[in-house]
């Protein structure tokens, strides 16, 4: 993230899956002097339920450059996602369920009607939704019909779509061929 920093120095920085308890969430600020974050943790249910065994998981964040600090206001920070507002901008960064999550349908279809509920407040704003969807938005399953349908209902647009480039996946793993 550092090179990333320092050869684009981006307005806003988006991660998801960062595997950081709240009381380890602080680590993040470490990450530029130049940014200030905001986000939650998915990992505190976890953690209260007993020793942590296996990968870590979740949790989302945005780095936000502080020059944008005046105009800046987090509205909504919850396990799958954080919503922040910099000036005329909805800025949402999405950590959807993967196949193999239990009721993945169910909470794909809350996300997304919680996310519909929250465009319907804030319609004066232009939004950016960005994350990991997990899931494959040219796919013809019920998860990407639904992702799809909720972009075409919200007047949205897939960048991936406007703007194609050779490679489309933010992730790939050789050795999990996925």
């Amino acid at each position: 993230m550092q090179n990333l920093i320092q050869t684009l120095c981006p307005d806003v920085i988006m991660v998801q899956e960062h595997w950081l308890s709240a009381a380890n969430f602080s680590n993040l600020y470490k990450v530029s002097d130049n940014y200030f974050v905001f986000g939650s943790s998915a990992m505190e249910h976890r953690l209260a339920s007993g020793p942590l065994i296996g990968r870590p998981f979740g949790g989302t964040a945005m780095l936000i450059n502080k020059k944008h600090a005046k105009a800046t206001v987090t509205l909504y920070t919850a396990e799958r996602y954080c919503i922040v507002s910099v000036a005329d901008w909805l800025l949402v960064n999405v950590y959807m369920p993967s196949c193999g999550v239990k009721d993945r349908n169910i909470i794909y279809t809350d996300l997304l009607h919680d996310l519909a509920g929250i465009l319907q407040i804030h319609s004066n704003k232009n939004w950016l939704i960005g994350g990991d969807l997990n899931t494959d938005l040219n796919n013809n399953d019920l998860i990407s019909t639904a992702v799809n349908d909720f972009i075409g209902a919200h007047n949205l647009s897939r960048l991936d779509v406007a703007y194609p480039v050779s490679s489309r996946f933010t992730y790939f793993s050789e050795s999990l061929n996925a």
